[in-house]
């Protein structure tokens, strides 16, 4: 019993004991935090990434804009470290100084290894830790890539740009489909293609969910999704094109001279139809056979008041489009839809030409607004820039179709003897496959100025030629880009595009006006002006050149030089005429530095066919500009000194005054 007591005794004493060194060790501990909370740190602090990021910019010294997330994956082995710093230490990223400048940005390249790469940006008091992962780009774009819908039964191109010696393929629905390589391409990344027949559709649309992309190189995969594709339910009117050459049916003329065209909302006894008109003065049209909105420069801006039959519709991004039976599609917001009465065969006749105040006129009369096509043609094209297929070497045309459609009879002859462009016409292939061909040739091959057409107040067909320029006094419409809430690109030094434009912009325009030319110019302040409306006074302004000033950028700031882009093959040679003389004033600024100069021109050679709104016009020659690139910090220096920009100015204003010295 006795030993019972001394053992619970001293169980007693072992536990108070042991009660009372823990209480020790919490009170000295807490003694501890609150020293060395009261004291200043003596180390450089480590941060989490990004998180600690989103105070004010006063409050800290260090911010990273870019990586813009503690962990990111790119497929590209370079990467621009970037931020903002207000202290006077030095920033490093992996040790290595950054490139800083005087408002306090900095920026970093970092090439990266395959798989997980460690980043570190410190000033010797803050750190930032990322974590970038580098993934092998097999497959660079697809499409479609946008939302799509079709007819049951179409074919639709799936098509992808991928690393030369890959295996590619795209699921849809649930089907996977091989791609197969364009094995002609000598590109790293090429072309690999096939179609996809589209199921059969219930009384509803049926949604066939997104498309994806896989591909595999090496040991490496990649994989991209496309967009989704929706099966339409339409039912197709059975329209019936009268083929072969018919009898000329001239349409009734009203007292006034005013053809009285044929309506279709009246009953011609052939049937109904799915219809839309034109309602804009220019309804750009693409072709239907791929599903995409591609523009191509075959195919013509209907003008207002032109009908067609709808026979599908489909969406492509944001936008709707119908398809038409002449082989075209119209965005929705440029027509209004009905159901009509299908149309008889169309007659189209000459009515009169002549040439006055700088146009050569050939005005039609039909029995009803048909759409219509032109083409150039004797015109050679060729795959370039981002696989675009209308670049031109030069403008070597030598005369112009005007394919109407349904339209099996055509009459008359025009007189273009008083004309500086175009020498004479001709009725090619009346009836061929229901269409009849407008063939109006030029004077000189390669010698063509634009054209545009319209419906007159007596329903006839107007297409004006735009005559040879007075070289003395031409007109030149200047757009600077951007402007108002679009302040384009925004420079590594904050400066905005927007304003950088239209200070080269004036420029170009004082420069011009001194050389006796006549220049209107877009606008003259920071204000904004839609894509359309700029396209629009293109169009309507009656310019001999149209000319849109910008300046590039880059997720690469190491990219630099000058570009400048056409639409039209006859715009190819103000486009190599402005080119060359920037180019040639890039070289001049970079002389002491020779590895800028010989970026100053790309390796495609900066001339380049792209379809930005701007120089989708077929009035005039049209161009758009690229001075120089924002986004490369050495450039970007060179673009915001007011001495440069005058060189800049200069160069465009002499490779106008260039051109039309050349016509």
């Amino acid at each position: 019993m006795k030993q019972k007591i001394i053992r619970a005794v001293s169980i007693l004493i072992l536990i108070i004991s042991t009660i009372a060194i823990c209480f020790s060790a919490m009170v000295l501990r807490l003694q501890m935090s609150f020293e060395k909370e009261t004291q200043q740190p003596v180390t450089a602090e480590t941060t989490e990434a990004y998180v600690e990021q989103t105070t004010e910019v006063s409050e800290q010294k260090l911010v990273v804009t870019y990586p813009d997330s503690q962990k990111i994956t790119v497929k590209k082995s370079e990467i621009t470290v970037s931020g903002v710093y207000k202290g006077s230490n030095a920033v490093t990223v992996n040790g290595e100084n950054a490139e800083l400048l005087e408002n306090g940005e900095f920026s970093y390249n970092m090439t990266l290894n395959f798989g997980e790469n460690k980043l570190s940006v410190s000033d010797g008091e803050e750190t930032y830790n990322y974590v970038i992962i580098y993934k092998l780009e097999i497959i660079k774009a697809v499409d479609p890539a946008a939302d799509i819908k079709a007819d049951a039964g179409k074919q639709i191109p799936i098509t992808a740009l991928a690393l030369k010696d890959s295996s590619v393929q795209a699921v849809i629905n649930g089907v996977t489909i091989e791609l197969s390589p364009d094995t002609s391409s000598s590109e790293q990344f090429i072309n690999y293609s096939a179609f996809f027949t589209v199921p059969s559709a219930s009384s509803k649309p049926k949604n066939l969910g997104k498309i994806v992309f896989n591909a595999k190189n090496g040991g490496h995969d990649d994989s991209v999704t496309g967009g989704s594709i929706t099966v339409n339910p339409y039912n197709i009117a059975d329209i019936v094109i009268q083929q072969g050459q018919g009898a000329v049916i001239p349409p009734q003329i009203t007292g006034n001279d005013v053809v009285n065209v044929l309506s279709p909302e009246a009953d011609h006894g052939r049937g109904q139809a799915h219809m839309c008109i034109v309602t804009s003065n220019y309804g750009e049209t693409m072709p239907d056979n791929k599903i995409d909105d591609k523009s191509d420069p075959r195919y013509t801006p209907e003008p207002k008041g032109t009908i067609d039959y709808i026979t599908d519709e489909f969406k492509y991004e944001k936008d709707e489009y119908y398809i038409l039976l002449s082989g075209m599609k119209i965005k929705k917001t440029d027509v209004r839809a009905f159901n009509g009465y299908i149309m008889p065969t169309n007659t189209i006749s000459a009515y009169k030409s002549y040439t006055s105040g700088g146009y050569t006129n050939a005005i039609l009369t039909m029995n009803w607004k048909v759409p219509f096509l032109s083409e150039m043609k004797q015109q050679s094209y060729y795959r370039g820039y981002a696989g675009r297929n209308f670049n031109v070497s030069s403008f070597t045309a030598s005369y112009i179709d005007f394919n109407f459609k349904y339209t099996n009879a055509a009459s008359g002859s025009f007189d273009f003897s008083s004309s500086s462009v175009v020498s004479h016409a001709e009725w090619i292939g009346i009836g061929d496959k229901g269409t009849t061909t407008l063939r109006v040739y030029f004077k000189n091959a390669g010698k063509f100025y634009g054209y545009k057409a319209y419906y007159s107040n007596d329903n006839r067909l107007v297409i004006q030629f735009k005559e040879r320029p007075n070289t003395a006094s031409p007109l030149v419409v200047i757009d600077p880009g951007h402007g108002g809430n679009d302040c384009g690109a925004i420079a590594v030094n904050g400066t905005y595009e927007a304003h950088l434009n239209l200070r080269i912009a004036a420029m170009v325009k004082s420069n011009l006006e001194s050389s006796g030319y006549r220049v209107h110019i877009l606008r003259t302040g920071d204000n904004s002006i839609s894509l359309d409306d700029r396209q629009a006074m293109g169009r309507k302004l009656g310019g001999d050149i149209f000319v849109s000033i910008h300046n590039n950028s880059s997720p690469s700031s190491s990219l630099s030089g000058t570009e400048v882009y056409y639409y039209r093959a006859h715009s190819k040679a103000l486009a190599s005429s402005i080119h060359a003389r920037l180019a040639g004033a890039w070289r001049e600024i970079y002389a002491d530095n020779p590895q800028m100069s010989n970026k100053a021109v790309a390796d495609d050679g900066g001339v380049r066919y792209y379809p930005f709104r701007v120089t989708r016009i077929e009035e005039c020659p049209a161009v758009l500009v690229e001075g120089g690139y924002l986004s490369n910090p050495t450039e970007c220096e060179y673009v915001c000194n007011s001495d440069v920009q005058q060189r800049l100015a200069k160069a465009i204003s002499d490779g106008i005054i260039n051109y039309f010295n050349n016509l």
